[in-house]
């Protein structure tokens, strides 16, 4: 099954349309693309991140064009855990399951679904968080609540921002407090 939604940022500014694609034993790999501004350029990200049946990342592509030039993170995750980024092993992302896209509502997903927390439930958890305009990749801390059926607050470790996730039936964000909002989501086959 696929799952194709088109979410919208005047906040930013962007637009992402991303499709979920799922598979018949539970892993998913989302085809993205952002395009939005970097330092006043206009700029087109696409990513493709790859999870495992058991919610983990295995791993993420991005590619972002923008100011006449490409930069490239290719993100590996190993069977022992090891996350390799452009080739160099980053041992300060040991213990990490997610990857964290800072310029996309996509990523968030991936806790949401890996953690399947019940209502009224909190987990912390850490990311490797490719951050915008930065653009580089480090270890951020998050923490995860279910307020209800489809409501999460989503802040991180150190408390300087929070926001409230809405989720559709297959756990894929639709609403990322004031800075997302999903335009449209449709499903297709195969």
């Amino acid at each position: 099954m696929k799952r194709t939604v088109l979410w919208h940022s005047a906040a930013l500014p962007s637009m992402e349309r991303s499709t979920f694609e799922f598979d018949e034993r539970g892993g998913f790999d989302v085809h993205g693309t952002v395009l939005t501004l970097l330092r006043d350029d206009p700029a087109e990200i696409r990513h493709v991140i790859t999870c495992s049946s058991d919610g983990l990342t295995r791993a993420c592509d991005v590619e972002i064009l923008a100011g006449g030039g490409i930069r490239s993170f290719q993100i590996q995750v190993t069977e022992r855990g090891q996350w390799i980024v452009n080739g160099a092993e980053m041992s300060e992302l040991s213990g990490v399951h997610d990857v964290d896209l800072s310029f996309s509502p996509c990523s968030n997903t991936l806790p949401v679904r890996r953690l399947n927390l019940p209502v009224g439930e909190t987990a912390g958890i850490a990311t490797a968080w490719l951050r915008f305009p930065e653009l580089d990749v480090v270890r951020s801390e998050q923490i995860y609540t279910r307020l209800a059926d489809r409501r999460y607050q989503f802040e991180t470790g150190t408390g300087d921002f929070r926001a409230e996730l809405i989720v559709d039936h297959h756990g894929i964000v639709t609403t990322y407090g004031d800075l997302w909002q999903s335009l449209s989501q449709s499903d297709s086959e195969g």
